[in-house]
């Protein structure tokens, strides 16, 4: 290539910056003008069934895009056989999803879910038109056209969810944005790439990527059964209402954790899976990326659980307040999630897709003991025990992971250490400035900015060290080969 890999990989971190950037700017304000439209029942009702749309969006990739990434250079049948398997696999679980909607909405007790279901299932066809394009674009680091019809795709999207919204939809504003959002997304994707693919089935391009993406797709069906099953259970033990407002919670919390997360992951993993033959530049390459996310999601997080009510406020209304001590509990569990997203990355670079299989399982073992005690208390039990099971679960990530690299849990530790300390410092600075500010201005808007800017300032005196220079380290790890 004439571009080296140090060029590409900065050039990938900022368009991907970019795309997050300005999706979440988008999308934050999207939900903030949606929230006001639509009741907690609404976002509720499309939680509730989001896991079946998870689980066979999964089912239906198959993990062979992130084999096609992993490959060197995938060969046009391994393009049109990836390509083949999403299209079939797609129009199949459609087909299931439409003849099972009846039975859904049985169990629910709510007619309307089964046209939710038919609306929101076409998702997974138009999904599958365009996976093997994106995994094209990642797998060459071209993220500058992913950038380009993301963005656009989500405003039009919003645009429509918010126009139905106001014409008096209601939950249905919702189904057709999502459904939207993937038509939209996809054709801009197909356009952009101008990836060649036809239907066709090659059987030893099947069986060698299968190989490596059998374990993923087992280990993201897990996932995303668990990660979607506590809604369906606060939905059925709880009601719709309290699902709203834990699912609004949760996107306010990952407006710092899981998108930043988006963009360092998205980049590093082609990046890093081009060192995996050199232990030296990967372990060091590792650090860096812990260490830049959490120099970021860490005292995110607690600036978030200090000014939760505020925040919950200027995003959603007043009417969503329930939401804070549910933003407070999340919080704390994002201030490690990037953490276990990290050792994941690494364990596919290395191919060891079992060992992540197992300790999906360990994961998703530690969220069932959580959820079956937990739902039978409280909601704010059964999210802590939630969380607990998250920290239990990145000790395990941090252990077996690092072995692999000579990266053991001392030095994870220590690593975290002054970052954990300066946040903690900046939260107790800033628990005691929320009060004099909101008595002395009480508005929200105000109250944050100003809080915000005093946190920087506090947490980069503290730490003197500046997020800046760390990110120019991490990105100094891809060399030529």
């Amino acid at each position: 290539m004439a571009e080296s890999l140090k060029k590409k990989t900065l050039q990938g971190f900022i368009w991907v910056a970019a795309e997050k950037v300005g999706l979440y700017l988008i999308q934050f304000g999207i939900i903030m003008i949606l929230a006001r439209l639509l009741t907690p029942e609404d976002f509720g009702l499309v939680a509730m069934i989001m896991i079946f749309f998870a689980v066979t969006t999964v089912l239906m990739e198959g993990g062979l895009s992130s084999a096609i990434i992993r490959e060197r250079t995938p060969k046009q049948e391994d393009i049109n056989t990836v390509f083949t398997i999403n299209v079939l696999l797609a129009v199949f679980f459609y087909i299931i999803l439409f003849f099972a909607a009846p039975y859904i909405a049985d169990f629910y007790g709510n007619p309307i879910i089964q046209s939710l279901i038919r609306i929101m299932g076409l998702t997974l066809v138009a999904r599958a038109l365009s996976l093997v394009h994106q995994a094209m674009l990642v797998h060459s680091l071209d993220f500058k056209k992913e950038f380009l019809r993301v963005l656009p795709a989500h405003l039009l999207s919003g645009a429509l969810g918010i126009y139905l919204a106001y014409k008096g939809y209601g939950v249905f504003a919702l189904a057709y944005k999502y459904l939207a959002l993937s038509i939209l997304s996809s054709l801009f994707l197909m356009f952009l790439s101008k990836q060649k693919v036809s239907l066709s089935l090659h059987k030893n391009s099947y069986n060698r990527l299968s190989s490596f993406g059998i374990h993923l797709t087992a280990s993201k069906i897990l996932s995303s059964i668990h990660s979607n099953l506590y809604k369906v259970l606060i939905g059925v033990f709880f009601s719709p209402a309290t699902l709203g407002f834990l699912s609004q919670a949760q996107k306010l919390e990952r407006l710092v954790s899981s998108n930043l997360m988006q963009v360092i992951r998205k980049v590093s993993y082609p990046s890093l899976a081009k060192l995996n033959d050199d232990p030296v530049k990967l372990k060091d390459a590792y650090r860096k990326i812990i260490k830049i996310s959490s120099l970021i999601v860490i005292p995110g997080m607690v600036f978030m659980i200090v000014y939760a009510e505020p925040l919950i406020s200027l995003a959603f209304g007043d009417q969503w307040l329930p939401a804070a001590p549910m933003l407070q509990i999340v919080c704390v569990g994002g201030m490690v999630f990037n953490l276990i997203l990290i050792h994941q990355n690494l364990l596919k670079v290395l191919g060891r897709s079992r060992l992540y299989l197992n300790l999906e399982i360990l994961q998703k073992a530690n969220i069932t003991l959580a959820l079956v005690g937990g739902i039978w208390f409280d909601i704010l039990t059964l999210i802590s025990l939630i969380v607990l099971a998250q920290y239990v679960t990145t000790f395990f990530y941090g252990y077996y992971a690092g072995k692999y690299i000579s990266y053991n849990i001392r030095e994870q530790l220590s690593d975290l250490a002054k970052i954990f300390a300066s946040s903690a410092v900046m939260g107790v600075v800033l628990f005691f400035l929320k009060g004099w500010l909101i008595n002395n201005y009480n508005q929200n808007l105000i109250v944050i900015l100003f809080s915000l800017i005093i946190a920087i300032i506090i947490f980069m005196a503290i730490l003197r060290i500046t997020v800046y220079r760390e990110v120019i380290n991490f990105l100094r790890f891809s060399q030529n080969k």
